[in-house]
């Protein structure tokens, strides 16, 4: 990247939020499919991969090594790491793959790898919710614990696209206390010197 356009994303970083974001809900959509694709290719390879190392450590593709070590599987392999990757990229690009395919930025008011960190955690944390119920449910913990644990998978998950499509600045909770939001490229053209 030239050091012009980089000058140009750093200073775009550090413009205002806005109350009325005119992203439509066709875009953010499109955004998040073009995202689940690319996780969802990720996951597949990470399973395929995991099948092979399985079936050499342990002469199974899938061996049960019970319930613990499915929970940090699932978590050192994928709600981490997808969560660093995308606060890198958030950072560092302005956004993942599918902000960037659609047209889309992410500012911040003041950019730090910290606030792109806690935005990305939170944004991916009912889907870590989601694998700790799961696990449970298959290990035949049917208990209140694990029911909560879904529950608010779901409540957060939904909480999170009402408020990304529904409200005016087009902001969830995550960006609100990373103090950030998703805009189009040419909200930034107009308001870069």
């Amino acid at each position: 990247m030239s050091n012009i356009a980089r000058i140009r994303l750093e200073e775009a970083s550090f413009i205002e939020l806005m109350s009325v974001n005119p992203v439509s809900k066709k875009q953010r959509l499109t955004e998040l499919l073009v995202d689940w694709i690319l996780i969802c290719l990720y996951l597949i390879t990470l399973f395929l991969v995991m099948l092979v190392i399985n079936y050499v450590a342990f002469g199974k593709a899938l061996p049960d090594h019970g319930e613990l070590y499915s929970q940090l599987i699932a978590t050192f392999t994928t709600t981490i790491p997808v969560s660093i990757i995308f606060a890198w990229l958030d950072f560092r690009w302005q956004g993942s793959l599918g902000k960037h395919f659609t047209g889309l930025r992410l500012v911040f008011k003041r950019p730090t790898f910290g606030k792109s960190l806690l935005r990305n955690f939170l944004k991916f944390l009912p889907w870590q919710l989601g694998h700790v119920s799961v696990i449970r449910f298959m290990y035949g913990k049917t208990d209140f614990l694990t029911i909560i644990l879904y529950l608010l998978s779901i409540g957060l998950l939904v909480t999170y696209l009402v408020m990304g499509l529904g409200r005016q600045d087009k902001r969830h909770l995550p960006d609100f206390l990373a103090s950030s939001q998703v805009v189009q490229v040419e909200a930034l053209e107009d308001k870069a010197p």
